[in-house]
């Protein structure tokens, strides 16, 4: 009668305070959602997990899961260069001894895609507006595998 737990979904049977519950405990894009179904509120045990279920097919409904594609080109908070996947790089390596400094305009795959990839563009090569450019369209290639 209890339905298993995932990541993004836990309806479980238990008390809460002495008296018996069903809880419905789920995450829609990062906002939870949690509620309780008291046996005795609801007319009995079979009634509190039907009411349960219902109010979770009403957040589902409400709240639905974004998609690959959605989640890779949402823009974060933290991201300066104003598009997803793209960043600004500096390297910093010793070739014979001496110390080089250099910065690459890098695109990467999204988040959770395998294997991991990533294009990077020398500035000193192509240029800033170039190379940021070149990255912008090596990230929407790979976007383009999203879909």
């Amino acid at each position: 009668m209890q339905e298993p737990c995932t990541k993004h979904l836990c309806v479980l049977r238990g008390s809460r305070n002495a008296k018996l519950a069903w809880r419905v405990d789920t995450v829609r894009n990062g906002k939870s959602f949690q509620k309780y179904f008291y046996d005795h509120l609801h007319g009995g045990t079979e009634a509190a997990l039907s009411a349960a279920l219902q109010w979770r097919d009403e957040v589902f409904k409400a709240h639905p899961v974004n998609t690959k594609l959605q989640q890779a080109t949402h823009v974060r908070k933290n991201n300066t260069s104003g598009r997803p996947g793209v960043f600004l790089r500096k390297i910093q390596r010793t070739r014979k001894g001496k110390v080089q400094h250099y910065q690459v305009w890098q695109a990467q795959v999204p988040e959770g895609v395998t294997p991991y990839r990533s294009k990077s563009f020398s500035i000193q090569k192509y240029g800033a507006e170039q190379a940021f450019k070149l990255a912008v369209a090596a990230r929407e290639a790979f976007e383009a595998a999203l879909i």
